[in-house]
This record gives C-alpha cells, sequence and structure tokens, in this order.
C-alpha cells in the first residue's frame, strides 16, 4: 500500500498535529521495509516531532539497529543537501492516507507483538 501511495505521488512532507512524518511513525512501529521505501523517496530525515525527536531518534530508543543503521546511511548523503535547502513543511489538521496506513501498520504490529505474549 505505501509503494502505491508513494507512486501516485503522497506528499512525504506532510506531518500529523504532533509534527510526525510518515518515517517517524514507520520507524516507532519498526517496520523496516517501510522505512526503506521512505528513505528511497529521500524523505526528510532530520524532521523532528513535537517533542523534538528525529526518526533517528526513536530507532535508538527502541532499539531497532537495523532500522537505526538505514537512517544513518542516508543521514551522511542527505546532510550536505540539506544544508543546501531550505525545505517546507506542510502541517496538516488531519491525517494524509500514508499517515494513516503506518498507523494502520504500526496497530498490528501492536497487536501481533502484544497476542505473542
Amino acid at each position: 500500500m505505501v509503494e502505491l501511495l508513494l507512486e501516485r505521488g503522497a506528499n512525504l512532507l506532510a506531518v500529523d498535529k504532533c509534527q510526525r512524518t510518515a518515517l517517524i511513525l514507520a520507524v516507532q512501529c519498526g517496520s523496516a521495509n517501510i522505512v526503506s521505501l521512505l528513505l528511497q523517496q529521500q524523505i526528510d530525515i532530520f524532521s523532528q516531532d513535537t517533542l523534538g525527536r528525529t526518526a533517528e531518534d526513536y530507532a535508538v530508543l527502541n532499539q531497532f539497529t537495523g532500522i537505526q543503521q538505514l537512517i544513518s546511511e542516508c543521514k551522511e548523503k542527505q546532510q550536505s543537501e540539506q544544508e543546501k535547502m531550505n525545505v517546507g513543511v506542510i502541517i496538516l489538521s488531519e491525517n494524509t492516507t500514508l499517515h494513516d496506513v503506518c498507523n494502520h501498520s504500526c496497530q498490528k504490529t501492536e497487536q501481533r507483538r502484544l497476542a505473542s505474549y
């Protein structure tokens, strides 16, 4: 579903009311596949939520080392480009479809994790 939304031009700059990007949501869910897809789109990895945390911060906090490595690899590449650009962020009062899909994926992951206990 994420691939389809990306193919159809999903807004990668959109954030929810907590300033979370789709990348932050995907990291919080521990979804390396979605994180990888988003990073291939050169999404802004430096974006911070209302707590001042980035996707990389959440990867570290949740000990998602594989995801942290994916972000680190992209970070070096984007860092020099980021300094050259002034990227605008679109703040939405409602989630985009991409946010909804990432949230749904997170909920399913959490349900499976809880069911395994």
